[in-house]
């Protein structure tokens, strides 16, 4: 199957599959439809290579934990995992450490601590701003009924 000028390798509900070499010539793509937690789609390849540093790999309809690429680290140029690109994801291309044989190829996702560490970040500024703002609504002038203007402070200095 072609697709943009490209191969296109398809991976269903559940795939397991072991090649010895991938090669990507100008463009290819590995769409991953299907997979799900229980049955994860698994690519293994003992070598992954690329024709140049144009050649490009995308990943189609990737979902962690229900896709994963595994390649060889004997015969992986880290150099190249710049030429691998996820859909729907910003950020560089990364890879970490499955097994002693094999590198798992992952979109930059990060971690569930860094997203506690953001909210808790947006909780204190938003803590912080609202009580700015209630600080300085106390201290501004205010119009009495009678049409003068005060401030909160006047107003109490005279109540007592």
């Amino acid at each position: 199957m072609q697709e943009g000028g490209g191969a296109v390798l398809e991976m269903g509900g559940g795939t397991q599959l072991e090649l010895a070499k991938l090669h990507i010539e100008k463009q290819g793509v590995i769409d991953w439809v299907g997979g799900y937690d229980k049955a994860a789609n698994i690519l293994w390849l003992d070598e992954l290579t690329f024709s140049g540093p144009d050649a490009k790999l995308f990943m189609k309809n990737w979902r962690e934990y229900e896709d994963i690429l595994l390649v060889r680290k004997s015969s992986f140029d880290f150099a190249r995992l710049n030429n691998i690109s996820f859909e729907g994801y910003k950020g560089p291309t990364k890879w970490r450490e499955y097994d002693k044989d094999f590198i798992e190829i992952t979109p930059f996702i990060p971690e569930p601590a860094t997203y506690g560490a953001i909210l808790g970040a947006l909780g204190v500024a938003v803590v912080a701003w609202r009580r700015r703002r209630a600080n300085e609504a106390s201290r501004r002038p205010f119009h009495r009924r009678d049409g003068v203007v005060a401030s909160l402070d006047a107003v109490e200095a005279t109540a007592q």
